[in-house]
């Protein structure tokens, strides 16, 4: 199995590949993330055997990813991304509001709810195709990402 490690010098991180699977490592002094690694370090959650960050750091991450490259292919991956963690149902929003307030983040919120507003394709991206169901989720999380 060739595993290529590559330093991404435009987004301060690095990037590796095992076959099919990248890997981004961000590294304490080096990364420009929201919040910064080594706090990161402090709150994770265990995944199918990886070490990762706690889900609402998670979601605040991936949050800052799709803000930098909304307008691509990718930004509409992090927006199916950002989804899946809000319908996992291990976000405590109250957690999530706190960690926005903490890091002066506070327009993510109102990105999160237009995220979700707009969504159509991303709905087609994780196999949710009833309008009923579409509509019972938007106004679900709305109301859960508004009373935090």
């Amino acid at each position: 199995m060739e595993k290529v490690l590559k330093k991404n010098e435009r987004l301060k991180k690095y990037e590796i590949k095992f076959q099919e699977i990248s890997v981004d490592i961000y590294l304490p002094y080096f990364s420009k993330i929201v919040i910064p690694p080594e706090e990161l370090m402090k709150k994770t959650a265990v995944v199918q055997g990886f070490k990762t960050p706690a889900p609402e750091e998670l979601l605040i991450l991936k949050q800052q990813a799709e803000t930098e490259r909304k307008n691509s292919i990718k930004g509409m991956k992090d927006r199916v991304d950002i989804m899946c963690l809000l319908f996992s149902g291990n976000i405590n929003f109250k957690r999530y509001n706190d960690l926005l307030e903490k890091h002066r983040l506070t327009a993510f919120k109102n990105r999160l709810k237009e995220i979700l507003a707009s969504a159509k394709d991303e709905f087609y991206y994780l196999n949710i195709k009833n309008p009923r169901e579409i509509k019972k989720l938007k106004e679900k999380y709305r109301k859960l990402i508004e009373n935090v």
